[in-house]
């Protein structure tokens, strides 16, 4: 038994007529009776009497139909109240960051492995400067803490963004780098998961 055969059972047994529920459903008639006869079969039994001039439930119909109609509504009611949510831009999303914007939460997570996408980790720290000259790469840090205590002890340059507020210190110089090219962010999400939320700031974030 399937979501169809329940559906068309039900529209049938309440306008025990094919042609309405045919109708109600947008399907031809002979599906209505293929979906029905599908059904009987599975049940064992003979669930409407069906004559040329009317169609009428059996015992074993109002059986069924007693039986049905409250899961099928709480089924109804629940996919209703997907939909609303998926399309309320209203509510809670939840939002990762990448570990170049900083904070314990964020840093204590961060350890630069073999696992990080090398094309990533070039965004980040370009293994050239703008005129192609190689930078050099010499440590493996566990973290963003980790890494600006090492700049601070004269040990490494790190390249990172203005508004880092782990680079705010007092021992530790931020020198502007002019000509580096843009480096760039943007939103990704699962599309399984897609829903109004997402698109909304996926819209604001494409105009500013």
């Amino acid at each position: 038994m399937n979501l169809a055969q329940v559906e068309a059972f039900l529209i049938l047994a309440d306008e025990l007529h094919f042609g309405r529920t045919a109708e109600r459903l947008a399907l031809s008639q002979p599906r209505v009776s293929r979906l029905m006869t599908a059904l009987e079969r599975e049940v064992g039994g003979a669930l409407f009497e069906r004559t040329s001039r009317r169609v009428r439930l059996t015992p074993l119909g109002v059986r069924l139909r007693a039986g049905l109609q409250p899961g099928f509504a709480q089924i109804r009611a629940a996919l209703d109240d997907a939909r609303a949510a998926a399309g309320q831009p209203a509510g809670v999303l939840r939002i990762g960051f990448t570990n170049t914007t900083g904070g314990d939460a964020l840093t204590s997570l961060v350890r630069w492995t073999q696992s990080v996408p090398r094309a990533f980790f070039d965004l980040l720290v370009p293994p050239q400067t703008p005129s192609g000259r190689p930078t050099r790469r010499t440590c493996l840090t566990n973290g963003l803490h980790e890494t600006f205590a090492l700049v601070a002890s004269g040990r490494v340059v790190h390249p990172t963004v203005t508004p880092m507020p782990l680079a705010q210190r007092n021992d530790i110089v931020l020198v502007p780098i002019a000509d580096l090219p843009a480096l760039p962010l943007g939103l990704i999400w699962c599309t399984t998961h897609e829903n109004s939320r997402i698109r909304a700031i996926a819209e604001v974030a494409a105009t500013h």
